[in-house]
């Protein structure tokens, strides 16, 4: 075998433009998935996804470590599947999201790929915001914009219409938005600050990222105890709570000065705040 030997494929421009064109067109018609909370048989998941989705698909592809892929026909029904914050079924939770081509389900951190689909509100909204296009321009600060809730629904609710947004990291969400002021003869460089109201927001880890635990829980890179010198068991001749030393001349020395008290360093985690 020659190492240093390196061959290159030729294929023609307009080969590789349209397998590009068939690689991006399946991209919008797929959907990642994600199963929390057990690993389902393929039969259960496709039961569960028969039940569930709102558009009908054509196959789904069993991933490692509990994901999968659903195609569709075409990409209204991938993205009408993405509106759905959260799948529940038999004891079983699914999240989804948009497809991803970088993403690999068996390597580490594929989850910093993954897109997450969740209800925004903008509470006590003055009415001059409450149309689709403002709606839009505050909500897409937050993300992708998939669906404005119909003004009919939301026309006398406080917490104001609700905006369907997909995201790529709910660890970061904003409290406020800055909006312009509609005070009656203030500047229109003036601004307010806009609360935001979320739902749809699953159990997410901060440290890691994962969603089937909370930070509190979460057992990834845990500061370990520095390693120290050996130590046993005190003896009957020690007092309680002290240790004596292992190491030949130390040893005979420590007992000829008779033991001396030595506190064991307690174990201790790093603390991690509440999600």
């Amino acid at each position: 075998m020659d190492r240093g030997l390196e061959l290159e494929a030729e294929f023609s421009h307009e080969m590789v433009f349209e397998m590009q064109s068939n690689a991006a067109r399946k991209a919008r018609r797929t959907v990642i998935g994600c199963t929390l909370g057990g690993r389902p048989t393929f039969k259960a998941l496709h039961e569960c996804l028969k039940l569930h989705l709102p558009a009908t698909f054509t196959s789904t592809t069993l991933l490692t470590r509990g994901y999968f892929l659903i195609s569709f026909e075409n990409g209204e029904g991938a993205i009408a599947t993405r509106k759905l914050t959260m799948v529940d079924w038999s004891g079983l939770s699914l999240s989804l999201s948009r497809f991803s081509p970088d993403f690999d389900s068996s390597a580490q951190g594929a989850e910093a790929f993954l897109t997450h689909t969740i209800k925004v509100q903008f509470p006590d909204l003055h009415e001059q915001f409450r149309n689709g296009k403002a709606l839009t321009i505050m909500a897409s600060k937050l993300g992708a914009v998939l669906e404005i809730e119909a003004a009919k629904s939301y026309i006398k609710r406080p917490a104001g219409p609700m905006v369907t947004v997909e995201v790529q990291d709910i660890s970061r969400l904003a409290r406020f938005i800055r909006i312009p002021s509609m005070a009656e003869g203030a500047p229109t460089t003036n601004t307010i600050r806009q609360r935001i109201l979320y739902s749809g927001l699953r159990n997410q880890c901060r440290k890691c990222r994962q969603f089937n635990h909370h930070t509190r829980a979460c057992n990834v890179n845990l500061a370990k105890p520095k390693e120290g010198p050996p130590q046993h068991i005190p003896t009957q001749g020690v007092n309680k709570g002290e240790v004596t030393g292992t190491h030949g001349a130390a040893q005979g020395a420590a007992h000829a000065r008779g033991p001396k008290p030595q506190a064991i360093a307690p174990l201790t985690l790093n603390p991690t705040k509440k999600h």
